[in-house]
């Protein structure tokens, strides 16, 4: 699944989260990590706090999904 970033600011890291936007229909740019299990951890909490899907990409395998809620 490929998808678009946007407003990414930094190339750092290796695990895109986004959060799906449900007004305008898409996923938007959140943050990276570097490591998965605090990208994973970032996705519940921020997915806990705002009861939105959120979804973790890996930039190393041409943006899969890895995990999503």
């Amino acid at each position: 699944m490929e998808t678009e970033r946007v407003n990414e600011e930094t190339e750092d890291g290796n695990y895109v989260i986004e959060l799906f936007d449900n007004e305008r229909g898409r996923w938007d740019y959140i943050t990276t990590e570097f490591s998965i299990s605090i990208a994973t951890y970032v996705m519940t909490n921020l997915n806990n706090a705002t009861s939105r899907n959120c979804r973790v990409l890996s930039r190393r395998s041409k943006n899969m999904v890895l995990a999503q809620i």
